[in-house]
């Protein structure tokens, strides 16, 4: 064979075998099994449940109420937020201040006030229209903080919410820092009653 036709022929060998490695050097389509799934969608995140205002009294010693006063919007606004996180929103959070834990007790019973900070004495009194959610860590409790039972919507799931509200936030560590709360517990409230009727507390 002449050298002419030897390198036409290796010529239109070579214009045969390009496309078929360029094919071979194309990036491939993964296989279907080797596909990332789609992300599920985006669950809705839960309404908060919409409640009417809300308000919550803490009785202090006369002489704390002029610290505290400052602090009350504040406390409110605190207060208000971590409701919210744990899934209440009021239309409003306002915090006030008593300095006689009857009155307190009184309104609480009565609905003046949906919860309220007050002596253990004052709750028992008000027991008969409030339920207690937090008492202070002691063999008998001396504080307790409490819900009034006036409003439906304030049950047992919005009192779980308040007591991790009023306890996680350090609500209750700027109105009472030298004070431990824990859950309110059936035991903790027969010692309460207990020592009551020891000191002669009639009517508590």
């Amino acid at each position: 064979m002449k050298k002419g036709s030897m390198f036409l022929s290796l010529l239109l060998l070579a214009c045969l075998l390009l496309p078929a490695c360029a094919e071979r050097n194309e990036p491939q389509p993964p296989p279907p099994s080797a596909v990332a799934p789609d992300p599920p969608p985006a669950q809705p995140a839960e309404e908060p449940i919409a409640l009417e205002a809300l308000t919550l009294e803490v009785v202090v010693e006369a002489g704390e109420a002029d610290a505290l006063l400052p602090q009350l919007e504040a406390l409110s606004s605190l207060l208000g937020e971590a409701l919210l996180e744990r899934g209440y929103a009021p239309e409003q959070v306002t915090v006030t201040i008593g300095t006689a834990g009857g009155i307190t007790g009184d309104a609480l019973r009565a609905g003046g006030v949906d919860a309220a900070c007050l002596p253990a004495a004052d709750y028992l009194a008000a027991a008969e229209g409030a339920r207690a959610v937090l008492v202070t860590d002691e063999a008998v409790c001396a504080h307790v903080a409490a819900v009034g039972t006036g409003r439906e919507e304030l049950d047992g799931g919005f009192c779980a919410a308040l007591a991790g509200a009023l306890t996680e936030s350090g609500f209750l560590e700027r109105c009472y820092p030298r004070r431990t709360y824990i859950p309110a517990t059936e035991e903790a409230l027969e010692a309460l009653r207990d020592w009551a009727a020891e000191e002669g507390l009639h009517g508590l």
